[in-house]
């Protein structure tokens, strides 16, 4: 690793040496294809070859996030406004990264020489350590961690005749794991969506509106506390 300059870590240039780079790119359409999912995968991968100058360098270039290949910029990125768009996740002595905008996902990916210290993998957590000042860098397994899946509660659909109470809990909100029979969900309007949607536009104009809807609410509380009493 090369270091100049002094000062903070926003004013100093820092430069890896790369072994292996390679882009990540989408296939038009891979559905197809007759190769395995794991040759797939690695079909999406496009790798460049070190130049035979300079070869490939990673820096930190005051602000910037520079890959190289000699005098070739492969990625270029401002890092000041990355924090949110950019993520980082290390495994063993290379380096994913991820950059999301809006609902689009660019990713590339660094294999690091050993350079100054012990080992690559010793590199590749010193450029994570300093990467990590500008967006979040974590290990590469934290991307593959699955999410638990949400656990959805059944409805329990009541059976036979409804009785008062359960009707007016259900249409409290009391009852959110009960739905009610078809007959008692069948709309018994023959208006339009569009004609419905206008008659409540007019209800909710008129003044008394909300006091009518709140004087229904509490004679729905009135009939379940008697019906439990």
């Amino acid at each position: 690793m090369e270091e100049c300059g002094r000062g903070s870590l926003t004013s100093i240039d820092l430069t890896w040496e790369i072994l292996r780079y390679a882009r990540f790119l989408a296939l038009e359409d891979d559905s197809k294809s007759s190769v395995t999912s794991t040759a797939r995968n690695e079909q999406k991968w496009k790798y460049i070859a070190p130049a035979s100058k300079e070869g490939l360098k990673l820096c930190i270039n005051r602000d910037h996030l520079l890959l190289t290949n000699d005098d070739v910029i492969l990625e270029n990125y401002f890092l000041g406004d990355m924090r949110s768009t950019m993520r980082g996740f290390v495994r063993g002595d290379s380096l994913l990264f991820v950059i999301k905008v809006k609902n689009e996902a660019r990713k590339f990916r660094v294999r690091f020489a050993r350079g100054p210290h012990h080992s690559a993998v010793a590199t590749c957590e010193n450029c994570a350590a300093k990467l990590s000042y500008f967006f979040p860098v974590r290990p590469y397994e934290a991307m593959e961690r699955p999410k638990p899946p949400v656990q959805i509660a059944e409805k329990e659909v009541l059976k036979g005749e409804v009785s008062v109470q359960e009707l007016s809990q259900v249409m409290r909100g009391d009852g959110r794991n009960v739905e009610l029979p078809i007959p008692y969900t069948a709309s018994a309007t023959n208006l339009e969506p569009d004609d419905l949607n206008k008659l409540l536009r007019l209800f909710l104009l008129e003044s008394s509106f909300p006091s009518f809807v709140e004087a229904v609410e509490k004679q729905l509380d009135s009939i379940t506390k008697e019906d439990e009493e």
